[in-house]
């Protein structure tokens, strides 16, 4: 990355919601059966837009899933309403030998290719217990791993805070997954990014075993150009991409559906790395401590933006 987008993270996300949102919703090609899967060849776009084109980054069976999850199918990004989300694309092989160093070179992985510096959502039903990656450029060709931000429902009466995920990975200053970072252990074992479950439960947790609605978060330059991501354990579901043109906030909520579910809000902040697991909608507490967007605690002397109970505050 050329730009230091990540600087300006916690400021844009003040600004007001009419910076651009553009949703990129799957197509379903030609190739792919109207039923069950088929052999699609590499490079076959499933969306394409104004910010860039997804492809699928290597031929495998491919066909047709629901994102849909506990009742969760909709989603607002940035204060636009995007509405309930279609269907994507899922491939039949996972994904094999990916580390924090090394892109999959085979498998149900998904390539996007940008032309605007932004910001890009990554809808789909997600599992407490598999590893999620992000890469800047090829595998193989000097590719980077990405610190994301992640956050996802749960089954009602979990053993997660409020039925509820979300942390956002150590980064660098320009968005790499930062591995000098103090705290990496909980984030990462050895070559491979935790379980979901493992980083806010611990590295010593159970095997949970949950799914559910959410999203991946991540900054994206047309400079770099191509980006890949998937699961390693699982075949990963892709209904397209979202692209904000400054950093997401991410509500998703239940339409249509038999059962009414709350609305759960995620947002995009890497800098706030040190505080996660924020619930929203716990009761505040007064005596709560206050930290600035490079995730460091601050005392009520402090001036500018603050984040205090999970809330982004601007302290005069």
């Amino acid at each position: 990355m050329k730009k230091n987008l990540l600087l300006l993270a916690s400021f844009a996300m003040a600004m007001s919601a009419a910076a651009q949102v553009e949703a990129v919703w799957f197509e379903k090609p030609a190739s792919f059966a109207e039923t069950g899967k088929t052999t699609v060849d590499a490079g076959t776009v499933i969306a394409t837009g104004e910010a860039g084109t997804l492809k699928l980054a290597y031929t495998d069976n491919w066909g047709v899933s629901s994102i849909d999850a506990n009742g969760y199918n909709s989603v607002k990004v940035n204060g636009v309403d995007l509405g309930r989300v279609p269907s994507g694309a899922v491939g039949d092989s996972n994904p094999q030998g990916w580390s924090t160093t090394t892109a999959a070179t085979s498998g149900a992985v998904f390539q996007l290719d940008v032309k605007k510096d932004g910001y890009v959502t990554i809808l789909s039903k997600y599992s407490t217990n598999k590893n999620y990656w992000v890469f800047e450029g090829v595998a193989g060709e000097g590719e980077a791993c990405m610190a994301y931000a992640f956050g996802m429902q749960v089954a009602s009466g979990s053993v997660f805070a409020n039925d509820r995920i979300d942390f956002w990975l150590p980064a660098d200053k320009d968005g790499y997954l930062n591995l000098e970072a103090t705290d990496i252990e909980k984030y990462v074992n050895g070559t491979a990014i935790r379980w979901p479950e493992k980083i806010v439960l611990g590295a010593e947790a159970e095997d949970v075993k949950i799914s559910g609605f959410g999203a991946i978060m991540f900054p994206v330059f047309a400079e770099a150009g191509t980006y890949l991501f998937g699961g390693q354990g699982t075949k990963m579901t892709c209904d397209g991409f979202i692209f904000t043109e400054t950093a997401p906030v991410v509500t998703i909520y239940g339409e249509g559906g038999e059962t009414e579910v709350p609305e759960i809000t995620f947002s995009f902040d890497p800098n706030a790395s040190a505080i996660d697991t924020i619930i929203t909608d716990a009761v505040a507490d007064e005596n709560a401590p206050m930290y600035n967007v490079m995730g460091q605690r601050v005392n009520e002397d402090y001036k500018g933006i603050v984040i205090k109970n999970g809330k982004k505050y601007v302290n005069f």
